[in-house]
């Protein structure tokens, strides 16, 4: 009659080293306190040569383990691309220290209250060969403004959509008045958008291209 193999008493051979770490996770019980006096009192039995002599084993087996040629060939990709984000980041970094001060800038003249004249709009955009006079020639070809009686003027659906503002300022002591544009903070953010689409700025205000050079009039 074969046995029912089921109901067999069986064994589980479980190594000395298994035991030795089961001991060490447990807490707060007889076996775990057993195991730990067991390892300090191999601790303090060993002789000096014999600690050195079971380092040197542990070394060479984490050795071993670890510095396999997958492993050292994942470490210095890992190495280098370390060393390339960090190339990046310091490029990142330079480029913020190069835009802070000119995002400041427009940011102090985008949120203003006030409304500007067209020079110091350019002034603030500082594109070479695109001060007051050629600025007021880019508008005029771009049909935001006019000239009538040698004064530019915005059309006035630039007006009503609240890109500028047009007043009139006196001369000649006070005998006559003649009127003058003056752009607001939506219409210089407007005239900023013109410009990047026409590729003489990007969108952080970086300057790619400029007019050859300044017209004569304005």
């Amino acid at each position: 009659m074969v046995p029912d193999l089921k109901y067999a008493p069986s064994l589980t051979i479980i190594p000395r080293r298994a035991i030795l770490r089961i001991g060490m996770l447990l807490r707060d019980s007889e076996v775990a306190k057993t195991v730990r006096s067991y390892l300090l009192n191999v601790e303090e039995r060993a002789s000096a040569t014999q600690r050195q002599q079971a380092m040197e084993d542990e070394i060479n087996r984490f050795k071993e383990a670890f510095f396999t040629p997958d492993n050292l060939r994942n470490i210095a990709a890992t190495m280098e691309e370390n060393v390339s984000l960090k190339k990046e980041n310091q490029l990142l970094i330079e480029e913020v220290k190069v835009l802070t001060p000119k995002a400041n800038r427009f940011d102090s003249f985008l949120s203003s209250k006030n409304s500007h004249r067209i020079g110091v709009m350019a002034n603030t955009f500082g594109i070479p060969g695109l001060g007051q006079n050629n600025m007021f020639q880019y508008l005029r070809d771009k049909n935001i403004l006019f000239k009538k009686n040698g004064v530019n003027q915005p059309y006035r659906k630039y007006i009503e959509a609240g890109y500028f503002d047009v007043i009139w300022s006196s001369v000649n002591s006070g005998n006559m008045e003649v009127a003058v544009t003056l752009v607001t903070p939506k219409g210089v953010n407007f005239i900023f958008g013109e410009l990047v689409k026409d590729g003489y700025i990007d969108e952080y205000g970086e300057i790619l291209t400029a007019p050859e050079q300044e017209v004569a009039s304005i």
